[in-house]
This record gives structure tokens, C-alpha cells and sequence, in this order.
């Protein structure tokens, strides 16, 4: 009797597809298991504020600590004269204590220059956020930095601004930075300069007195923290080569052109000596006395050497060596002119300092 075949073709199909759809079911159990609710975003334990999530301001703070964080938004006034420059910034604190016992009123930028034209250290607002209280100031002034320009006009400046207690003998309450939201604003501009790295760290003061505190130790030193404010600024030198040193350009144009007239080669080396000599005194007018003992200076001695090359070059070859052959005084003659400017541009490119931040 033949056997019967048919169906099971259709039959071996449902099998094999209920064999794969049980094994896709035991795969895709985990994924399609109910995933659970979020949980709920921590606050931090001394500032409990329902529906703000935890940021790096709302980190703890220890407790009696004031938090300090500063942001430069305008910079003006460079005067090297009077060791000193503007500023303008935002100044915040985050106090954890009491309103009361809240120091934030009693900081002050410890190295500004009273004006009181041009001053101003005024609160904007105070609120309390959870357990903190936020105060914000804005401050405008001016304030001191001593500038050191012997490479000028390729000097870097790093400028400071400090702020701490008014009373330096006060040690308390601890003060804290606020790294996380302090710098500078990204359209300050300061015509002249290259704005560079900025930052801001806490450090310590040192008075070398007590000053007559009768609770202190005669002579003993106060010391007391400061939060500062660092902007490292850059000269840009190729604005002021041309205006500066036009007079120095000068003189080296003239002695060249001394070695090649030699009809007028006397009237020309005097030329070169008053308008180096005028450059001199030009930026003596313009800068502080220690800038001349620099690169400038250096420079000037430079220059007069140079000039002091030419002329003796042209004493010699002229009349000290008249029994040589002409062969050779006009070969020595040729090579003055190339030799003066290789001296010279060597010189000069020697004495340009390659970088130097200075203080």
C-alpha cells in the first residue's frame, strides 16, 4: 500500500517557523522587558531645591566658606607711566551661613587705586537660593600693575586682579574659588594687545607688621587670603615697529646711502647720528626710564656702532690703505655695504627677545 505524502511538506514549514519564532520570543525577553522609571536626580545635601537638578555651583561648601568667582568683561586705560590700567568685571559669592554673619560686602580689590571719579564696587542683587545666599557686584576701576618694558615692544604683561578682604588682618571666614564659571568674555578686545591664557587661583598675602593690632605679637606678619584674577596680554609688536622705530629705519637707510654717494657721505652720517639720536629721545618721552636700559637701549648702541663701522670703513679704505692696489680698495669697498647690513640686521635680530612673559 503506497504511502501518503501529502500535507507533510506544509507541515515541516509550520514547525521550522514555530521553532523560530520561540527562539526570537527567548531572545528578545530581556529587551522587552519594562524598563523603569528614571531615577530621581540628587541634590546636593546642603541645598535642597525641588526641581533643579545638581550642578557644579550648587557643590557642597564647607561650612563658614565664601565663594568667589570673578568674570573680566571690559579692559582699557594701559598707562605705563603710572604702572596701572581699567578694568572692568563681574564679582559673585555663594555664602552658606546666616545673612547676617555674611562677609560678601566687606571684599574689596585689593590692588586698585582709589578714584573716586572712576570707581565703583556696587551690588546688583542677593538672593537666597535654597540655603545659599547668591550676591552679584559689578566692578569698575583702577588698579595698579607694575609693567616691566625691557623687551618692549615685544613685552608680556600677566595683569592681576585681587580680591579679598577689606581688612587684611581678617582671616575668617575661608574663601573658595569658583573655577567652573570665572574667565573672561569672549568679545573683550584691547587695541594694541593679544589677549592669551587667563585663570584664577586662590593665594595668600603676607603684611609684614602687625599693624599696631595689640592682640599680635610685635612684628609678627599678617596674613590673610586673596582670590586672584590672572589675564596674560601680549604687545602687538608690528603696530608699533613702524611709528617707534621709524627714526632707528632711518638711520640705517642713511648709512647705506653713505656707502654708495660718496660725494655727500659726511652731511649723510650726520643725518643718521641726529635721527637715531631723536629716535632716542622720542621714546624716552613715551615710556618709563627703565624701558631705555632694554631692548631699546641695546638697539641705540647697536646703531651707533653701525654708524661708527661705516665711517671708519670709509677713513680707512679711502686714506689709509691710498698704497694698495686699486684692485683690492675697490674690492674692500664693494663688501663694506653688504657686510654692514649683515652686521646689523644679525644685531637687531639677536636682541629680540623670543618669549618673555613678564610679571
Amino acid at each position: 500500500m503506497a504511502r501518503r505524502t501529502h500535507g507533510r511538506p506544509g507541515w515541516k514549514r509550520g514547525r521550522a517557523l514555530i521553532v523560530v519564532i520561540t527562539l526570537l520570543a527567548l531572545l528578545a525577553g530581556p529587551g522587552m522587558r519594562a524598563v523603569p522609571a528614571p531615577a530621581a536626580v540628587p541634590f546636593a545635601s546642603d541645598d535642597p531645591m525641588p526641581g533643579l537638578p545638581a550642578t557644579i555651583d550648587q557643590a557642597p561648601l564647607l561650612p563658614d566658606t565664601l565663594r568667589v568667582g570673578m568674570y573680566l568683561t571690559q579692559l582699557d586705560g594701559i598707562d605705563l607711566h603710572n604702572a596701572s590700567f581699567n578694568a572692568q568685571l563681574y564679582l559673585w559669592t555663594l555664602w552658606p551661613g546666616d545673612e547676617a554673619e555674611n562677609p560678601s560686602d566687606d571684599l574689596t580689590v585689593l590692588n586698585s587705586i582709589f578714584n573716586a571719579d572712576l570707581d565703583r564696587f556696587e551690588r546688583l542683587s542677593r538672593e537666597r537660593i535654597g540655603s545659599r545666599i547668591w550676591s552679584l557686584y559689578t566692578v569698575h576701576g583702577r588698579f595698579v600693575h607694575r609693567w616691566r618694558l625691557d623687551s618692549y615692544p615685544f613685552d608680556s604683561h600677566l595683569l592681576n586682579l585681587q580680591v579679598g578682604y577689606a581688612n587684611p588682618l581678617r582671616r575668617s571666614p575661608a574663601l573658595e574659588v569658583d573655577t567652573a564659571n570665572s574667565g573672561v568674555s569672549p568679545t573683550l578686545y584691547l587695541y594694541g594687545w593679544q589677549l592669551g591664557e587667563s585663570g584664577i587661583s586662590l593665594n595668600r598675602l603676607q603684611t609684614l607688621s602687625n599693624l599696631g593690632d595689640p592682640r599680635l605679637e610685635v612684628g609678627s606678619p599678617g596674613r590673610a587670603e586673596a582670590v586672584t584674577s590672572t589675564l596674560e596680554i601680549s604687545r602687538r609688536a608690528s603696530l608699533y615697529l613702524v611709528p617707534d622705530f621709524l627714526g632707528y629705519m632711518l638711520a640705517i637707510g642713511l648709512c647705506v646711502l653713505a656707502l654708495v654717494i660718496h660725494r655727500t657721505r659726511d652731511d649723510l652720517i650726520l643725518a643718521a647720528v641726529v635721527s637715531a639720536a631723536g629716535n632716542y629721545v622720542f621714546l624716552a618721552g613715551i615710556l618709563p626710564v627703565d624701558a631705555m636700559a632694554g631692548f631699546i637701549g641695546q638697539l641705540q648702541l647697536v646703531i651707533l656702532v653701525g654708524i661708527l663701522y661705516v665711517i671708519g670703513a670709509d677713513e680707512i679704505i679711502d686714506h689709509q690703505m691710498e698704497g694698495w692696489p686699486r684692485r683690492w680698495r675697490s674690492l674692500l669697498q664693494s663688501a663694506v655695504l653688504p657686510s654692514y647690513l649683515l652686521l646689523t640686521m644679525s644685531a637687531i635680530y639677536a636682541l629680540i627677545p623670543r618669549g618673555v612673559v613678564s610679571g
